[in-house]
């Protein structure tokens, strides 16, 4: 017997909590004797046995999960417009504090009511509830398929699950939103951390898009004595509440990850609590219908309709950044050192 060891680039990919869900894909095909994941590098290294399937095969069993597999090489263009846009962003990011040097004074930071960003983070949760699907669509089916061997509704469970879900996310958000506010001890700390928070909404949804794949080298990955912990527990209940609880608890999540963020960055326990609640909320149409979504919506869909989300995340990046400022009054910081800098670089010339 011939094995073979091949390692392949993988679309899909959004946090390390997608590599648990394709090595346990994988890694339940009967060819496959080994498989490793890595969300950092988008890669996936598989030693399988040729004769018993072949690689094409072992990648469509990742396609109803909503990953593709990329076994012909890219070409440059692909790469080279994701430098073309990298280099717009750092031209816009230029031209913002060009603007802030020489017109911070007269800029008027767009004012946008809370119902905007409300609708924002409750649109995230409806279109980043497909990732969900990969993530914990078989905890779904779990307790859907414990309610109907009892014979109870499963509509019943799914709302149970629903309900600790959400009651989760919402405890979650309220303690990261009083995480911020400790750390928050003036007006100007507490507008920093709102900045600090946009600044890593943004950079995830531009990982979202393609444009900054670095970027995944900086997310939280889940602590092992917290999986170790949660693991057995998840394995053993069969309820659906306690089910929905512990989602909550899957910090390697990008998307709950980055709303967590936001959470802490609203350095406001009740204000951290609402964005998680909406998030919540907006993750359950998807996941429960996932059946029905799956059978109108290809992998290839799903996976460029979840990109959007990552436009929708800059834009509450975005969002926080301009609060952050106006509670911090950073341009009325940045102003007066940018013209201290220029006069010490260009001191006037003595007259006569």
């Amino acid at each position: 017997m011939t094995e073979e060891v091949v390692k392949i680039k993988v679309a899909g990919m959004h946090c390390g909590g997608c590599e648990t869900v394709i090595e346990t894909t994988v890694g339940a095909l009967p060819c496959v004797r080994e498989v490793h994941a890595s969300f950092a590098e988008g890669t996936i290294s598989i030693r399988y046995d040729p004769a018993s399937c072949s690689l094409e095969k072992i990648c469509q069993s990742l396609e109803p999960k909503g990953y593709q597999c990329i076994l012909a090489k890219k070409k440059t263009g692909g790469r080279f417009l994701r430098l073309l846009l990298s280099l717009l962003g750092l031209l816009v990011l230029a031209g913002l504090i060009y603007a802030a040097r020489h017109y911070g004074h007269a800029l008027a930071l767009p004012k946008l009511g809370p119902g905007a960003s409300d609708l924002l983070v409750l649109t995230v949760g409806l279109i980043t509830g497909f990732h969900c699907v990969g993530m914990c669509g078989g905890f779904v089916l779990s307790y859907t398929q414990a309610a109907l061997e009892s014979g109870r509704s499963p509509y019943l469970a799914h709302f149970f699950y629903g309900l600790g879900k959400t009651l989760s996310y919402t405890l979650f958000g309220a303690l990261f939103g009083s995480l911020g506010a400790l750390v928050s001890f003036t007006p100007f700390i507490r507008g920093m951390t709102a900045i600090i928070a946009g600044l890593f909404l943004i950079g995830f949804g531009l990982s979202m898009l393609g444009v900054i794949a670095w970027f995944r080298r900086l997310m939280i990955r889940q602590p092992k004595i917290l999986e170790k912990t949660l693991a057995p527990v998840r394995r053993q209940t069969r309820h659906p509440f306690l089910i929905g609880f512990f989602t909550g608890f899957i910090f390697a999540c990008g998307p709950l990850q980055a709303m967590y963020m936001m959470a802490a960055g609203s350095a406001d326990p009740w204000e951290g609590a609402k964005i998680m609640f909406l998030f919540g909320i907006g993750t359950l149409p998807a996941l429960l219908g996932f059946g029905l979504f799956a059978s109108f919506l290809s992998a290839r869909v799903m996976r460029n309709f979840f990109r959007l989300s990552g436009v929708l995340v800059i834009t509450l990046g975005i969002i926080m950044v301009t609060k952050g400022m106006e509670k911090s009054h950073v341009l009325e910081h940045i102003q007066p050192l940018w013209q201290h800098m220029l006069e010490t670089k260009h001191p006037e010339s003595p007259s006569g």
